[in-house]
């Protein structure tokens, strides 16, 4: 006869501890070794804006999502990348983690050749959707 496991975690009846910071709510789940298990970090700004992200580690942070204002177009053309998940001030992200940064398609991007904007810091690399040269 075979075990039922239950959803989630795989290290079932373990010892947990979990800490909290004050100037921002901070969740973390670590191992009684200290292990992270998991986490997430809210930040509020002075417009009363949140982000709740993961707390990063090296295991969770690549791959995370970037947004591209368009997935076409042509030389020359200029093109909006939004990111979230850092750090404040990081890579000059604002003061809830996010990222914005805007750069022209240079004229030596060829004809239906595709282009991906990667982004990275200390913790993490990012790719963004295909970008599609049409001219």
């Amino acid at each position: 006869m075979r075990g039922l496991r239950a959803s989630g975690s795989r290290r079932q009846n373990t010892q947990l501890y979990q800490l909290i910071d004050a100037d921002q709510i901070r969740f973390e789940a670590r191992y009684a070794n200290g292990e992270h298990h998991d986490g997430f970090l809210i930040r509020k700004n002075a417009k009363g804006e949140r982000t709740v992200n993961e707390i990063r580690t090296a295991e969770n942070t690549v791959g995370r999502p970037v947004t591209i204002d368009k997935t076409r177009a042509e030389t020359r053309d200029t093109v909006k990348v939004s990111a979230y998940g850092y750090d404040p001030g990081e890579q000059k992200a604002d003061e809830l983690g996010r990222l914005t940064y805007t750069f022209r398609l240079p004229s030596s991007a060829k004809r239906n050749g595709t282009y991906i904007v990667y982004l990275s810091s200390t913790n993490q690399k990012i790719t963004s959707p295909v970008i599609t040269v049409t001219k």
